[in-house]
């Protein structure tokens, strides 16, 4: 395919899986890669997408101390996030949460949009947030809009979710985090908190309309989330990162699951 994608020197980590470029793009993190992105999506072209994980990392739900080998890496086809939630076998004694959804709280979270996730997806950031703000207006609530900057300036986005009563988000860490706290999430389609959340074009008149997840719900989606990352030490394991692409054969548009076992080095 007629798409250029720059290289990054953290996809050097991966460049011993040997994919053929010619046939699936592989891309490491938004840097350099989002018109790529933007134009892979649209023309509906296979692409492989690795950015941090979301469990045994430093910022992340299990807070525990891991070394740099165990660091968790997500794997996404076609997407930037993991969007849907795939057949994955429970290995993990991490699911320990048990989140219910929180009553009261006097405010909304409206977290702005990162510039580049905007851009490999295609919207407007200004526009995105003045339509979150139109579609939950009828809540009668007081909105705090909140830029990814404030986590290092502002107040802590977890002092926020004691006194929210829903969070509207297009980051993966921010819909996490709420719904761990028991606060339902409006997101978009192609974010990670979409199995679970609720749709951010639809306008909503009362906080009762908010679906959030059971018990069920939320562990089938924090095992798909597990089930679809791969630590640092075992990248040289080609059979476990097969294994994650078959969990989302679904997803790919042309590209042939059988022709993985040929396209990585064993």
């Amino acid at each position: 395919p007629n798409v250029e994608a720059d290289k990054t020197p953290e996809q050097d980590v991966f460049s011993h899986l040997k994919l053929s470029s010619e046939n699936l793009y592989v891309m490491y993190g938004f840097y350099g890669v989002c018109p790529t992105i933007s134009k892979l999506i649209k023309r509906k072209i296979d692409f492989i997408f690795i950015d941090n994980g979301y469990t045994k990392t430093k910022h992340m739900l299990f807070q525990q101390d891991y070394t740099k080998s165990q660091h968790v890496f997500s794997v996404t086809v076609n997407n930037t996030r993991l969007n849907r939630i795939t057949q994955t076998p429970c290995k993990t004694p991490y699911l320990q949460y048990r989140p219910r959804v929180r009553l009261g709280g006097d405010s909304i979270i409206l977290c702005v949009p990162s510039p580049y996730v905007a851009r490999a997806h295609g919207f407007l950031v200004d526009e995105w947030v003045e339509r979150a703000k139109w579609n939950v207006r009828k809540l009668d609530k007081r909105i705090i809009v909140r830029k990814k900057s404030d986590a290092k300036t502002g107040v802590p986005f977890k002092e926020l979710l004691d006194h929210a009563c829903l969070t509207v988000t297009s980051q993966s860490l921010t819909g996490l985090e709420s719904i761990a706290a028991g606060v339902p999430v409006i997101t978009d389609s192609f974010t990670l908190s979409a199995p679970v959340s609720n749709p951010v074009e639809t306008e909503y008149r009362n906080l009762s309309e908010l679906y959030f997840p059971d018990e069920i719900r939320y562990n089938r989606w924090m095992t798909s989330l597990m089930g679809n990352e791969i630590q640092r030490c075992e990248l040289d394991e080609s059979a476990k990162f097969r294994c994650i692409l078959r969990r989302q054969k679904k997803a790919f548009h042309n590209y042939e699951i059988s022709d993985i076992q040929s396209q990585f080095a064993r």
